[in-house]
């Protein structure tokens, strides 16, 4: 079963292209090939096995994916992701502190200008 990687895979249009590992050809990845192995979607640079089937017109396409991603790499790609994004979470809450406190102080600033002004006649 050759493997590849997948060079790049356009949902909206629902077609790809795998570049093979042994070089040659990329081989032509649809959207139903994709849906019957189980996954969503394809994303850049992903690792995958697959079969080449000739279609009615005699071009190869890939079919049975599988994702040859190897478990402990997968998992290393994604801690740094997830590391990278905890900063942003912190400064989201931040956010969300501060603009919860500003609508406070913007009530607080109107009652006092409230009680400044004299009352109208």
């Amino acid at each position: 079963m050759p493997t590849g990687t997948v060079k790049f895979f356009n949902e909206r249009n629902g077609y790809g292209f795998i570049a093979p590992d042994e070089g040659g050809n990329d081989a032509f990845v649809h959207m139903t090939a994709v849906e019957r192995a189980g996954m969503r979607t394809l994303r850049e640079n992903q690792r995958l096995s697959y079969e080449l089937e000739q279609d009615q017109r005699g071009k190869y396409k890939a079919v049975n994916l599988q994702s040859a991603d190897d478990a402990p790499a997968a998992a290393a790609a994604t801690a740094p992701e997830a590391a990278a994004a905890e900063p942003e979470a912190a400064m989201a809450e931040t956010e969300v502190e501060t603009s919860v406190a500003e609508p406070e102080a913007a009530t607080a600033e109107a009652a006092e200008a409230e009680e400044a002004q004299p009352p109208a006649a």
